[in-house]
């Protein structure tokens, strides 16, 4: 069963000439870890707005967009709607159900808010029928998974952290970062887009919060509302390693397109060969993949 349809897509922006399409297509199944790699520039950003509606009709031209045709389809609605069309009131009923990991979390917080208020406001958005205390214990798993707070801190001491009370606005790069995938974490929504959700943290950071990411969809894979999680990189080691299903996306604003170029099914990291028929680039991938290959055993 698919979670995601994009059919016969094209977007073209108007400044750079840029485009995708216009016979773009990719489905996204329900319950995938679907790692979309490409290099800068390829248009791997601008297909994770499209799939959370950000960029549609109504707001093509708050993005640059000139043309933007074709059908944007969530089997779990269970509709035909095409969210290509969607306005703004059957959007913001989606994004219950639908979030995305900003590659720059300053576009996904109110800077003026305090922390606890925003994971307070998702945490209520995600779970309408939970009592005050459900929420604060939901708001305190994630603040400690993604490690925006010590693990070492009690349940009865978080909210006297100045961190957590403090506003979106006075954090660094790394804890707005985590800010927002706890954020997204307390929505539970069924599809998550991450683009890019390890840019910025520490190095010693980094694999945990995957890890964390990695347990959620694990952890929902077997049951009747499993994760779908789509996450956008360039980075090989990443994505070879961690996703089912790997869409390679090819393309830059010299050749002004982007593409999917190759479409398969590692398990955990790249099992292609090198081979004639795959496209240059996927090759090139592959052959990158060897510096970041990790040991089954």
């Amino acid at each position: 069963m698919s979670a995601v349809k994009l059919k016969d897509f094209h977007l073209k922006y108007i400044r750079s000439g840029f485009e995708i399409g216009p016979d773009f297509n990719l489905t996204i199944n329900k319950g995938d870890f679907l790692g979309i790699v490409g290099e800068s520039g390829c248009g791997k950003s601008s297909i994770g707005k499209v799939l959370i509606g950000l960029i549609n009709n109504d707001e093509r031209n708050n993005f640059g967009v000139s043309s933007l045709n074709g059908e944007l389809l969530f089997e779990h609605m269970n509709n035909n709607k095409n969210y290509l069309d969607a306005n703004y009131a059957e959007l913001r009923y989606l994004r219950k159900d639908v979030q995305m990991i900003f590659q720059n979390p300053r576009s996904a917080l109110n800077l003026k808010m305090p922390v606890i208020n925003t994971l307070m406001e998702a945490a209520k958005i995600g779970n309408p029928s939970f009592k005050k205390e459900q929420l604060m214990e939901i708001i305190y798993d994630k603040v400690i998974r993604t490690q925006f707070l010590n693990s070492n801190i009690k349940y009865k001491d978080f909210l006297k952290q100045n961190k957590i009370l403090a506003s979106n606005g006075s954090l660094s790069g790394g804890e707005r970062r985590r800010v927002s995938i706890a954020k997204v974490m307390c929505m539970n929504p069924s599809i998550i887009v991450a683009d890019e959700p390890l840019a910025s943290l520490d190095a010693s950071i980094k694999l945990d919060i995957l890890n964390y990411l990695i347990d959620e969809w694990e952890k929902r894979k077997n049951t009747s509302d499993p994760l779908t999680l789509i996450l956008i990189s360039h980075d090989v080691g990443v994505v070879s390693n961690v996703c089912n299903r790997v869409v390679v996306m090819y393309g830059d604003l010299i050749n002004k397109k982007g593409e999917i170029v190759e479409e398969f099914n590692p398990p955990r990291k790249f099992k292609l060969e090198l081979n004639d028929n795959n496209h240059k680039y996927t090759n090139e991938l592959i052959e990158a993949s060897k510096y970041f290959s990790v040991d089954e055993n």
